[in-house]
């Protein structure tokens, strides 16, 4: 009998405390912050303004060590895009110039992250650490609420990109 009072006794405690739920994100669709890239041979950083829902957005990409600033819209999956450098007209930009350029994921593709809107074939437990395939790669995303950051790891190409977002 005391036995069985006891076990009563922990299973009453046990659901009386308050259990922490994983945090979970705001949809973010305008910040300010600092994206780095990380590969095998290569290593940079820019600071970046994004503006974006899931069908369209604005991205200014500023590179502080060689003052090159990129601006990039998108509407849906057609995009364009200018520099300080080299033109003031919008050119276009198809997903294999940014695949050949090491962007690991299109724009409309981190909108999607930054909104919270992941497809079937990627799994969660907690909310924080994502994994599984989108489109052609194979990725895991790691949420930070603490450090207000996203880590996306492409292991098909073997590249990292970390946004720390400043707001």
């Amino acid at each position: 009998m005391i036995k069985v009072f006891a076990i009563v006794l922990v299973l009453l405690t046990v659901s009386c405390v308050k259990h922490e739920a994983a945090p979970t994100f705001e949809p973010i669709t305008t910040f300010s912050g600092r994206l780095l890239v990380m590969d095998t041979k290569h290593r940079f950083q820019v600071e970046l303004d994004w503006m974006a829902n899931e069908k369209q957005g604005n991205l200014r990409i500023t590179h502080a060590l060689s003052g090159r600033v990129v601006f990039v819209q998108w509407k849906n999956k057609v995009m364009f895009w200018r520099d300080n450098d080299k033109t003031v007209a919008w050119e276009s930009l198809s997903k294999q110039e940014l695949k050949d350029m090491g962007v690991i994921l299109p724009p409309w593709t981190l909108a999607r992250i930054f909104l919270g809107q992941y497809p079937k074939t990627m799994q969660t437990k907690d909310e924080q650490l994502w994994k599984g395939t989108w489109d052609d790669a194979r990725l895991q995303i790691k949420w930070s609420d603490t450090f207000r950051r996203v880590e996306i790891t492409d292991f098909k190409q073997g590249k990292r990109a970390i946004v720390i977002i400043h707001e």
